[in-house]
């Protein structure tokens, strides 16, 4: 079978084109633009074979490609997932963007990632602001160890703890940034997502805030003067995170939006 003939078929059924074009220029090695390139080769048989089994576990038992293939991209770099951290996405990139934007207020920014998960944001950071410590913290025992293994990947120097939120951290920091678990538990989720992704990262209490709630709640003993707190948000919680802030006796608050014109990301000083 050719790529072209291959690709052709799984959009004809439907299938997301960009789940189905990872799992080829993954399993082939080759990238997009080469893909397009040899549209009419034929597929060596083997890779045929490895691709065809990769589409069937995404299509048939409806796993995540990522996790199929073990890894995906952020940021420019190659982050190791599987089940007991959250894929990263495309979005939470932006997120980084901001830190890195605010992180040049500091001289040597002391920064920590509440919820690291694969450890994607820290590593992110710390890559792309060569004069900071990064921290980086996760209630998970097996997504601190994923963390690791990408951070030694990535060749970074990050500092890793297991334990919830900040809870017991005698730290401060200039910035503390967190893409927490914030889905409401009464929300309906992607199949694709709720029976893949882990839910002690997906879900949170109180309608989603509790993990917000949380960490403002201990910015007093851990943010420093003049430092700053980065969230993730979802798109349709702007308000009720604005309202927390200023609960804790936060003013200066900032929301912006992604490349979707959705609110994504709240600074709070």
């Amino acid at each position: 079978m050719k790529y072209i003939e291959l690709l052709q078929k799984y959009k004809k059924l439907g299938c997301e084109y960009e789940a189905i074009l990872f799992l080829v220029t993954e399993i082939s090695g080759i990238t997009k633009s080469e893909v397009y390139l040899r549209l009419n080769d034929e597929i060596p048989e083997d890779i045929f074979i490895k691709i065809n089994d990769a589409i069937s576990k995404y299509i048939n038992e409806e796993i995540p490609v990522q996790y199929i293939i073990g890894y995906t991209y952020f940021y420019g770099l190659k982050i190791f997932v599987d089940e007991s951290v959250l894929i990263p996405r495309p979005e939470t990139e932006e997120v980084v963007e901001r830190v890195i934007k605010e992180a040049q207020k500091y001289k040597n920014p002391k920064i920590v990632d509440i919820g690291t998960g694969s450890g994607c944001i820290a590593i992110a950071l710390k890559k792309n602001i060569k004069n900071a410590s990064v921290f980086a913290i996760d209630i998970s025992k097996s997504a601190i160890e994923v963390a690791r293994k990408n951070a030694s990947f990535n060749q970074v120097d990050i500092t890793f703890w297991e334990n919830d939120l900040l809870s017991g951290i005698g730290e401060k920091f200039d910035i503390i940034v967190s893409n927490p678990p914030y889905i409401d538990p009464e929300e309906d989720v992607m199949p694709l997502v709720l029976k893949n992704e882990p839910h002690i990262a997906l879900f949170s209490k109180n309608k989603g805030l509790y993990h917000y709630e949380k960490i403002l709640e201990s910015a007093k003993d851990n943010l420093n003067k003049n430092g700053v707190i980065i969230f993730e948000i979802a798109y349709n919680k702007k308000d009720e995170i604005e309202n927390l802030a200023k609960k804790y006796s936060f003013q200066n608050i900032s929301t912006y939006q992604d490349l979707n014109q959705k609110n994504r990301i709240v600074v709070i000083k």
